[in-house]
């Protein structure tokens, strides 16, 4: 097979600027496949519109990925999504619902083009690339053409594929190609609009974006720079790619008409600069010109034609009244960008040169030196400071949220592959899939995740047999939803499974000396259920591939600790179980109260906090069993004496003369007796070291004003402590 490999360096070897090529190139893919991702399963579902609608955006983001490899001369990248591309393009001719095996192949072609990708990455960030065929180790390469052969086998068409670039090829033939190619993705778009209108806007903007990229090159712009016709038709196109991605103009046909006429006009030069350059037939096949999208038998497009036959140059007058309302009055320069990329690096280092700025301001404003100073002015300075400080670190914080749709997508091809090999069925639904997170725990989460819902299905959901048999249905469910308390997320998975069997998990825990024979059955269930997470901890009789090493609690218990997490569980036997995750919504900062015991600081996350107030002595009450119980309302809380937790000496033992906080966590409600309370503040939380590790109470610690270390209290550990003791003193 003649593929792109007899590609020749040398053409990259004149392009000036071609690392900021490459780089937009990796992000742009690892972006785009990440975006796609996601859509691969909908393809084995059986709702042949969505296929229709995801099918599209996967041949158009891969067919954009393949015309700027080929640019580059990734030719291992260039094929391996050509192959691809054409199964799309066989799925899209007569779409039905694909089999397990399809959906495979197409994802493991995703994760090689990542491989490939990051590969390129790599090597670029080390040297400079001069020469693409030494990029991808053997072992990718043999798993790129092995994927190669397989699509081939699929789509059924073993012919020679085309070489879009050869050793001759210009840089004015390249670039016409490449624009080429982004024509055809935007006649595609147009196509697709006439169609059906809910066009997903990502689709749209991601071409765009990409005929933007060409346009700004420094390299095409002097490429153009001699041709005044060419070089209007691209400002005139900038223009209008800028406020298409800015939503300045609203997207339908007419609008990416326009735009995509003005293209034609500057291929239709560069075409005409190049010497003796033929476009290879296997593109011209598939490319459209002007004259064919305005007059398309389509009756949306033949509506237009009146509108837009003035012509390349002359967009329609509705077009260019809206440019006159939303840009500036120079309408020949491009309007600035409203996106760029950043480097995750660079994101990281912002984000704590800001936690930095949060630390540093709060010991300046609270600097003994100002203790007793009038300074009127600078109170005022200070204030307006500490709001733009705030406004700056909330700002930094959006930057790295992101929704947990991204991570509850990837479950959908979990549930698939699992359920098929323990052979059950289930169903997975999803609620709260665009609440935001941290874009780093997601990350992290993604592996707990797995093994929550790889157990669910096969520990927890019957066989269709065993299901039909008590009157369920013979598909079982599985439901992933995430919400916002306070200032955690809660992830929580729920099965309508068979329930955790408690006498199994206290023999098996019994047998492997975690509990003993005499406290078995005083345990409450959720300290049975505790059980589970110890490592090697299992109930299968068999150890599978899926389970039965007693590994995967073991490793969700660990990384959700690793994220200051809870992990909880609820669990009827017959009717199902509840795997709760509660994780903050960030790693590094959080607003408190601050409070006083003794000459200690603590800080309580303030999302935990319900009231503070000074107690009378008709409000305290002490059990027989010495339990100091407060009546708020009507309602009892213990209290915690948080001296006695940590080992101080209070201002005052009397609770009327002290401060009580009620906190909460999970419903659950306790008061804290404290000496003072201090204030509200923003901090940047700062984990303990490993060398003291995990302390009872306290989830980290905080830089205070004074330049010393302040501790992060445990709402949850605290209030579980309460419960302990308090079931102590009554037994």
């Amino acid at each position: 097979m003649k593929t792109s490999a007899g590609n020749t360096p040398s053409q990259l070897s004149r392009i000036p600027d071609m690392d900021e090529l490459v780089n937009d190139f990796i992000q742009e893919a690892i972006t785009s496949l990440e975006k796609v991702e996601p859509l691969v399963e909908s393809l084995g579902e059986p709702y042949l519109q969505t296929i229709e609608t995801n099918i599209r955006i996967l041949f158009r983001t891969f067919h954009s990925i393949k015309g700027v490899a080929g640019f580059l001369q990734f030719a291992l990248i260039q094929d391996l999504t050509h192959e691809a591309e054409t199964l799309f393009d066989t799925i899209r001719e007569s779409p039905t619902v694909q089999s397990t095996d399809v959906l495979t192949l197409i994802y493991d072609t995703i994760a090689t083009l990542k491989t490939l990708v990051n590969e390129v990455y790599h090597h670029s960030a080390h040297q400079a690339i001069a020469n693409p065929h030494e990029l991808h180790s053997p072992q990718t390469q043999k798993q790129a053409h092995g994927l190669m052969e397989r699509l081939r086998l699929v789509h059924g068409q073993q012919e020679e594929s085309e070489n879009f670039f050869d050793n001759t090829t210009s840089i004015e033939q390249t670039y016409t190609i490449v624009l080429r190619e982004l024509a055809t993705t935007l006649h595609i778009l147009i196509a697709s609009l006439q169609e059906s209108s809910s066009m997903p806007t990502s689709s749209i903007t991601d071409t765009v974006g990409s005929i933007l990229n060409i346009l700004n090159n420094p390299t095409f712009k002097a490429l153009i720079q001699g041709h005044d016709e060419a070089l209007s038709l691209a400002q005139s196109a900038s223009v209008f790619a800028d406020m298409i991605i800015a939503g300045d103009l609203s997207l339908n046909e007419q609008v990416l008409i326009t735009l995509h006429s003005q293209i034609d006009g500057i291929i239709t030069i560069l075409s005409s600069t190049a010497e003796a350059f033929e476009m290879p037939a296997s593109v011209e096949s598939v490319m459209p010109s002007q004259t064919d999208i305005l007059h398309s038998s389509s009756a949306p497009f033949q509506g237009s034609n009146e509108k837009f036959s003035a012509g390349v140059a002359n967009p329609t007058e509705d077009v260019q009244e809206s440019i006159g309302q939303a840009s500036s009055p120079n309408q020949s320069q491009a309007i600035e960008r409203t996106e760029i990329r950043v480097e995750t690096a660079k994101l990281d280092k912002l984000f704590d040169l800001v936690g930095e700025l949060v630390t540093m301001q709060t010991m300046a404003l609270n600097s003994p030196d100002l203790q007793g100073l009038v300074l009127p002015q600078f109170r005022k300075s200070a204030a307006m400071l500490t709001k733009i400080t705030r406004q700056l670190q909330s700002v930094t914080m959006s930057m790295r949220m992101a929704p947990v749709e991204i991570l509850f997508a990837k479950m959908r091809r979990v549930v698939r592959e699992v359920s098929s090999q323990v052979g059950k069925s289930v169903e997975l639904y999803v609620s709260g899939a665009d609440t935001e997170m941290d874009k780093n725990l997601l990350e992290l989460l993604f592996d707990a995740l797995v093994h929550i819902v790889r157990n669910a299905i096969d520990h927890g959901i019957e066989a269709p047999e065993e299901r039909k048999q008590v009157g369920k249905s013979e598909t079982g469910a599985i439901m992933l939803g995430a919400l916002y308390e306070g200032n955690d997320i809660v992830i929580s998975v729920r099965d309508d499974g068979g329930g955790l069997h408690r006498e199994k998990i206290l023999r098996r825990a019994q047998e492997r000396g975690i509990i003993t024979s005499a406290n078995a059955h005083s345990l409450a269930d959720e300290e049975v259920w505790k059980c589970i997470f110890e490592p090697g901890f299992s109930t299968a009789e068999t150890v599978t591939d899926i389970s039965g090493r007693g590994v995967g609690m073991d490793v969700v218990r660990q990384n959700i600790e690793k994220l200051r997490g809870q992990i909880q569980i609820s669990s009827k036997e017959g009717i199902g179980t509840t795997v709760t995750l509660r994780i903050p919504l960030t790693l590094a900062s959080m607003d408190v109260m601050m409070i006083r015991v003794s000459k200690s600081y603590y800080a309580i996350p303030l999302g935990a906090v319900r009231q503070s107030f000074r107690p009378k002595t008709t409000d305290i009450t002490v059990t027989m069993d010495g339990l100091e119980i407060v009546r708020v309302r009507e309602t009892l809380y213990p209290i915690i004496r948080l001296h006695q937790a940590f080992g101080q000496v209070a201002d005052s033992q009397d609770l009327t003369k002290g401060i009580l906080i009620i906190i909460e966590s999970h419903n659950r409600k306790a008061c804290l007796f404290v000496d003072e309370v201090v204030g509200q503040q923003q901090t940047v939380i700062k984990s303990l070291s490993d060398y003291i590790g995990s302390v009872a109470g306290l989830s980290g610690c905080m830089i205070l004003s004074n330049g010393h270390i302040g501790l992060i209290l445990d709402p949850d550990d605290l209030i579980r402590q309460a419960e302990e003791r308090a079931s102590v003193l009554t037994d």
